[in-house]
């Protein structure tokens, strides 16, 4: 049951990079376009970030839901590291055009090399709002005593809608970063993500995104 794993990682990649254009029903004018000031202020001031997570997968071949944890970090302009450590290890990398799995407790590693930035392609990160708007319907409202944002985001290329029908989160005004990700798929699987960072912007270690080669690999021994 790794594939949501897998998954969820993708849609953590897309979302803790803030996007660069909001639309919103929700708001006016004005409000919409203080918050997408505000997003746009993180994403060129975001270098680095560490962050645990605690995810939650509710599926329906399953009586129960499966929860697993673990870290992330994140290093500008788009290299990100997972590393599930319950209940079981899994290490995935997003780096330019690699898009790596690593199981530390058998040593096997697949890796891909992706044709374009899966961000830009898939999500439709870092375009202009009008390239971003043609990927998801958005909307943005006002949620809690704390302030935070809710986004609902609903797919608009085949490819993803397809396969999500909406992701939702909700965004922290003191960060600007997504505290929680909820992920609903069109089988009725829903997969939830909270996220507690505890650093932005210091300094990662050298070796923090070099991932272990094994005996069995095929291609280069270690990321570039």
């Amino acid at each position: 049951m790794q594939r949501h794993n897998i998954l969820a990682f993708i849609i953590i990649a897309a979302l803790i990079i803030p996007c660069q254009g909001i639309s919103s029903a929700a708001f006016d004018r004005s409000e919409r376009d203080r918050v997408l000031t505000h997003m746009k202020e993180r994403e060129k001031s975001l270098s680095t970030l560490t962050a645990t997570f605690v995810q939650v997968k509710s599926t329906r071949l399953l009586k129960e839901p499966l929860h697993s944890q673990g870290m992330i970090y994140f290093q500008a302009p788009g290299t990100m590291l997972c590393k599930i450590l319950d209940p079981s290890q899994v290490t995935i990398l997003f780096k330019n055009r690699l898009f790596l799995i690593y199981y530390p407790d058998t040593g096997k590693r697949r890796e891909r090399y992706l044709g374009n930035n899966i961000l830009k392609e898939c999500f439709g990160m870092g375009k202009p709002m009008e390239e971003f708007e043609r990927h998801y319907t958005i909307t943005v409202g006002s949620v809690g005593d704390d302030g935070a944002y809710h986004m609902k985001l609903i797919p608009r290329q085949a490819r993803m809608a397809s396969r999500i029908e909406t992701i939702e989160m909700d965004i922290t005004p003191d960060q600007w970063l997504p505290r929680r990700i909820e992920l609903r798929e069109k089988n009725g699987d829903v997969t939830s993500i909270r996220l507690a960072y505890t650093s932005i912007n210091e300094p990662l270690e050298a070796d923090v995104f070099r991932v272990e080669p094994s005996d069995d690999h095929e291609g280069p021994e270690n990321e570039k």
